[in-house]
């Protein structure tokens, strides 16, 4: 299992009951822009654990979420996945040499959800392991675009996946941070969607390390594109509208009552 050296430590404070962040590549930043690279700047005075790690399923996040949770103790757990669980899936089936980087990164992180009903077995888990560990707050992102076009089969399939995740934040409840729905409210006010998405063959594709040297915001220009840099990676744009999401999540919990504890520590986060 992970440990707490495999993250970034964001903000004021210590790792000692800092908000935890469990995701993929969305989380991280690498490539694009993080959307917790955004969110700590609204939890000033406090600390953010970043645990994004490129490539990750929900799969491998169960693998890693005891040792992450036993080693911060969090009062808030907020998970971002589905990502690479659709997006694996849609690579491989681009040809044999696409199927054979998408066996190398499951070989090197985990493989993806076979469907949406393993997915949801899969974050039952994730769930149980943090309340076990004594998580009582989870916040759940829902899955952003995989291609901006939402009218491909991809993003239809993404809308399953979904609705089984508010299903399973409902009956486990949690929050939901309804990511996906605010990406695609942007989205379908734009005109002409790009449909850029990921065309480079190669396990770093060229974007990553382009934006070591290019602005994500103007990579995302060149490609016809709003809230990603490719398609499926965030942008400044795309990153502040997730934080945003999480960030009203945060404020959902600030109720009175036996909450209030956790709410007035919420509410300091959020000054």
């Amino acid at each position: 299992m992970a440990g707490p050296e495999d993250c970034e430590i964001m903000g004021d404070g210590g790792a000692g009951g800092a908000v935890l962040l469990i995701g993929d590549s969305l989380t991280a930043g690498r490539p694009g822009v993080g959307y917790s690279s955004v969110l700590k700047k609204r939890l000033k005075g406090h600390a953010i654990a970043s645990c994004g790690r490129g490539g990750d399923t929900i799969r491998g996040m169960v693998s890693r979420a005891g040792g992450l949770v036993h080693g911060y103790r969090p009062p808030v757990l907020v998970i971002q996945a589905g990502t690479n669980d659709l997006l694996l899936p849609l690579l491989a089936s681009r040809g044999a040499k696409w199927a054979r980087l998408v066996r190398y990164i499951e070989r090197k992180v985990a493989p993806a959800a076979a469907d949406v009903r393993e997915f949801g077995l899969l974050y039952t888990d994730l769930i149980d392991i943090a309340g076990r560990q004594g998580v009582e707050r989870i916040i759940m992102t829902t899955i952003t675009c995989i291609g901006e076009d939402l009218s491909t089969p991809v993003n239809t399939r993404r809308q399953e996946y979904n609705e089984a995740i508010r299903d399973l934040a409902a009956g486990r409840g949690a929050i939901v941070a309804d990511t996906g729905k605010a990406f695609d409210l942007y989205l379908a006010r734009v005109k002409k969607p790009g449909s850029y998405l990921l065309p480079h063959f190669s396990g770093l594709h060229p974007d990553r390390f382009l934006t070591a040297v290019v602005s994500p915001d103007i990579l995302s220009a060149l490609h016809g594109l709003a809230l990603t840099l490719d398609g499926v990676h965030l942008n400044s744009r795309g990153a502040n509208l997730f934080a945003e999401s999480v960030a009203h999540a945060l404020e959902r919990y600030m109720t009175p009552g036996p909450g209030r504890r956790l709410g007035k520590y919420l509410l300091g986060l959020l000054r």
